[in-house]
C-alpha cells in the first residue's frame, strides 16, 4: 500500500506538486529505500544534471566533467543530516528552482576553487579523447536505472560505498555484515552496472 503511495507522490512531485515532493523528501529523511532511490534517481538527480549542465556551458567548463560535479552536489545535499535538503521550505518556492540555485551556487564554489590547467599538447589530447555529452547522458540514464532496479539492502550499499565514501569494514560495521559479505555485494554491483553497459537499452526511458 505504502509503495504505491510513494509512486504517486512521485509522480506528483514530477508535476510540480510542491507538498507531494516534501512528502517524499520527509520519507526519504526517515529512512525509507524506496523514497530514498525515488527522490534522489527520478526526482533530484534529472534538476541537477540539467543546470549543471547548462551551466557548464555557458561558462566553457569541461560539460566531460559533469559526473564529478553532480557527485560533488549530491554529497553537499547529503552532508551534514542533509541540512541543505532540511532547509527547503515548499511555501517558499517549488524545489526545482531551489535545487538549480543550490547546484549553481556550489560549482561556482568549485569553479572558482580551481585554478585553470597550463595549455599544453598533452591537455588538449586528453579533452578531445574525453567522452561526449551523448556518452554522459548515456551513463547517467544508466545510473539512475541502477538505482531504480536495485533492492533495498543494494541502495543503502550504494549509498555507503559511493556517495558517503565509507570502507569496506566501515560499511560492514554499519550493515552488521562480514567483510567477505560486503566485498561480495559490491561485486554484484559492480557486475550488474557491467551488464547493463552491455545492453544499454532502458525501458524505464
Amino acid at each position: 500500500m505504502m509503495e504505491s503511495v510513494i509512486r504517486e507522490w512521485l509522480k506528483q512531485a514530477l508535476a510540480g506538486d510542491s507538498q507531494a515532493a516534501k512528502r517524499l523528501l520527509d520519507k526519504a529523511l526517515a529512512g525509507d529505500e524506496q523514497a530514498k532511490r525515488l527522490f534522489f534517481a527520478d526526482l533530484i538527480h534529472p534538476i541537477i544534471e540539467r543546470r549543471l549542465g547548462s551551466m557548464l556551458v555557458k561558462v566553457g567548463g569541461d560539460r566531460a566533467a559533469l559526473g564529478e560535479h553532480m557527485q560533488e552536489v549530491m554529497l553537499h545535499l547529503l552532508n551534514n543530516d542533509a541540512a541543505v535538503l532540511r532547509r527547503w521550505d515548499p511555501e517558499r518556492g517549488a524545489l526545482a528552482p531551489y535545487l538549480a540555485r543550490v547546484a549553481e551556487n556550489h560549482l561556482h564554489s568549485q569553479l572558482r576553487r580551481r585554478s585553470p590547467p597550463a595549455p599544453s599538447d598533452e591537455t588538449d589530447r586528453m579533452e578531445a579523447s574525453g567522452p561526449t555529452p551523448k556518452e554522459g547522458a548515456m551513463f547517467s540514464r544508466l545510473v539512475r536505472r541502477l538505482l531504480r532496479e536495485m533492492t533495498d539492502s543494494e541502495v543503502e550499499l550504494f549509498r555507503m560505498i559511493y556517495l558517503e565514501e565509507l570502507s569496506p569494514d566501515e560499511a560492514a560495521a554499519q550493515l552488521g555484515i562480514s567483510r567477505e559479505a560486503v566485498h561480495k555485494r559490491i561485486q554484484r554491483l559492480r557486475a550488474r552496472l557491467i551488464e547493463m553497459l552491455s545492453n544499454p537499452q532502458d525501458p524505464g526511458t
